[in-house]
Order: structure tokens, then sequence, then C-alpha cells
């Protein structure tokens, strides 16, 4: 997909953006949405993804090494980043784009519905 949109952008003049071509090429849409830019990238609707892909990155070898008895627990640690995100960037006034996009607190949703 990223592929044919820089030739499509590419065949009709427009200007990319090499940071932002990097953010989608290394899933990390969502962390410069949210620290860097305060605003929504031209593909914006890719953070969703870059969120699934960190969350798989990080919570899919936790799960591996954990016994299926102790899963909950590795759900649990996950909900507790994602409080202690949402009460750390609250305490910072954080813009509510990064509330939106933060991978922790994402990271919690995600867990919620594997529980």
């Amino acid at each position: 997909m990223l592929a044919l949109l820089l030739m499509g952008a590419i065949v009709l003049g427009q200007r990319v953006s090499l940071k932002w071509a990097l953010a989608y090429v290394t899933y990390t849409t969502n962390i410069g949405t949210a620290y860097f830019e305060h605003s929504w990238a031209p593909l914006g609707h890719l953070w969703s993804l870059s969120v699934e892909e960190q969350f798989y990155l990080i919570a899919a070898p936790l799960f591996l090494v954990t016994s299926a008895r102790n899963a909950r627990f590795v759900v649990i640690g996950i909900w507790a980043v994602a409080v202690a995100s949402l009460v750390s960037l609250s305490v910072q006034h954080a813009p509510l784009i990064t509330f939106v996009t933060d991978s922790f607190i994402c990271f919690g949703m995600l867990a919620f519905g594997s529980f």
C-alpha cells in the first residue's frame, strides 16, 4: 500500500514527507502523532496499525513465556502500565490526541480484549 501511495504521489507531483514515510514503514505513526506533532499525519489512520504491531511485538513474547494459567497476570500488568501512562499524561496535561494514540493506553485496551 505504501509503495503504491508513494508512486502515486510521485506521478501526481506531490511532496512526500520523509519523516512520515519513515514512521509508516517502522510502524511508529502513533508515536510521531502523540509525542512530536500533536496532530494527525497525512495517513493518520495508520496510527492504529502501529499500535497493534507494537502490541504484538511486546505482548506475544510475554504470552509465549507465560503459562496459560498465569497469562492473566500479564494482562493485569499491561493494564497497570496503561493506567500509569494515563495518570502520567493527565498530570502533564498532554493533548487529547496523545491519550488517543499513546501505545501503552492502547495496549491496555487490546489486553482487555484478551482477558
